[in-house]
Order: structure tokens, then sequence, then C-alpha cells
């Protein structure tokens, strides 16, 4: 019975040493998001996300993700969301097996901002179409949906406004519509600094479980928005 249980174990850890040479899992990578968010008209804005991820930290390129949409203002806590998404992704080996993918995808959300003391508490409901075509197989379609949570905590102010610094907790749960549901859970843990109206920073640790194995990133995001709106 101890021979059956040491040689499973030591089967699963080998099992996992292989698998993170093949797709760069077990190793400190990098996760830089750019999410703009420009007000056209008072019901509607423009928004654009560009992520860029890699499996190293600020190096080895793992993945490209160009997210551009539409948001309807239902009020100042609430939006409806639609848009296109192109993502390019290569895998970690970079020799002669190398393989990449593309997707085009169309997604569509809603998201909702509600205030509990000191906390403050985002949602967002997604659901995504997507395309997938790896670079060996057939293109595969898949439908998403996706739930996130965040939670924001001011440190040096009652609530966050300019100047405030802030605690983030953000968790992307993400199922398939299909017979196995479970894709992947984005979990963010780090701080935010809310430089002006229109200008806020967030860094922290952040991590992608999938159902065999998981990355760990260090995540930079940058969120821009302006009021493009004409002043009268």
């Amino acid at each position: 019975m101890k021979r059956s249980l040491l040689l499973t174990f030591s089967v699963a850890i080998i099992s996992l040493e292989l698998l993170s040479q093949v797709n760069g899992s077990q190793q400190l990578g990098s996760w830089y998001m750019y999410v703009g968010r420009n007000q056209i008209a008072d019901k509607w804005s423009i928004q654009t996300d560009v992520h860029l991820r890699t499996y190293k930290v600020a190096s080895d390129f793992q993945q490209l993700l160009l997210a551009p949409g539409v948001n309807y203002h239902l009020n100042d806590g609430s939006r409806a969301s639609l848009g296109y998404a192109f993502m390019y992704t290569e895998s970690y080996l970079k020799d002669a097996r190398m393989t990449t993918a593309s997707e085009n995808r169309f997604w569509q959300a809603y998201l909702m901002n509600n205030q509990v003391g000191r906390v403050r508490f985002t949602h967002r409901y997604m659901l995504e179409e997507r395309w997938i075509k790896p670079s060996l197989g057939k293109e595969i379609y898949k439908t998403r949906v996706r739930y996130l949570v965040q939670l924001a905590i001011p440190i040096n102010s009652a609530e966050i406004k300019p100047k405030t610094l802030f605690f983030s907790v953000i968790d992307d749960i993400m199922l398939h519509i299909e017979k196995n549901p479970f894709d992947q859970n984005r979990l963010f843990v780090g701080l935010g600094y809310q430089v002006s109206k229109s200008l806020t920073l967030q860094a922290g640790y952040y991590n992608q479980a999938f159902n065999n194995f998981y990355y760990d990133r260090l995540h930079l995001i940058v969120f821009f928005n302006p009021d493009l709106r004409k002043k009268e």
C-alpha cells in the first residue's frame, strides 16, 4: 500500500514537472493591462482593453489581447457593454515545437457597482462567443460565461477618490457551456492608487488557475478614463 501511494505521488510530481516544462507554469511571469473608457456622451462611452502577458517577468511573450467595445451607462453605478476581441497566443516552447493560436470573439457584459460601508463592490456578468484557431488543428467554437467580483477598500481615506490608496481583491471565474464547464479562475490581490478622477493604477499578484496547472503573474493595470464630451 505504501509503495503504491509513493509510486502514485512520484508519477504525479514528475507529470507536473514535465507539464511545466511544456506550458511554462510553475514560474513567475507578468501581465500588463491597459483599460480605457472614454466618455463621448452622457450615456455612452468607448472602451479599449489591451493585455500583454509574458511567461517570465517582462520577457518571453505569451499572449496579446485587444478588445474594443462600447458602453451604455444605465446610471452612475451600472452599464451594459458589447464589443469584439482578438487574442494571439504563443506556446512556452519557442523552438521547432512552438505552436500558436488566434481567437476572435464577441462579448456582451453588464457591470454594476455598490457600496457597503467603506467597501466598494464591482460585479461584472459576461457572455463570450469564441472562435479559436490553433496552428495545429481545426477552428473550434466555444460559448463562455464569466462572473467577476472586485472588493476595493480605501486605506488613507473614507472613500476612493483622487489621491486614495486602496486594497483590491478581484476574482473572475469562467465557465464554458459544455459537458466539462470549468475553464479557469483568475484571482488578483494587490494595491491600487487613484491618481486623479481619470487615472487609476493597480499592481499586485495574479493567479490564473486551470484544471491541471496554473500561472503566477505580477500584474500591473492602468485605468484611464478621460471625458471626451465637448465642454459647453
